[in-house]
């Protein structure tokens, strides 16, 4: 009970950090994208 009281705050951070990598690679393979067409 007291391992999964520690390791649940941990996961939802991993889960985040997931999420903002995802975001960020969305985000700068659109960029690159749009700046590929624009050439």
């Amino acid at each position: 009970l007291i391992l999964t009281y520690q390791v649940r705050p941990l996961l939802k951070r991993l889960q985040q950090t997931f999420y903002g990598l995802t975001l960020l690679l969305a985000v700068g393979g659109l960029g690159w994208v749009s700046a590929y067409l624009m050439i």
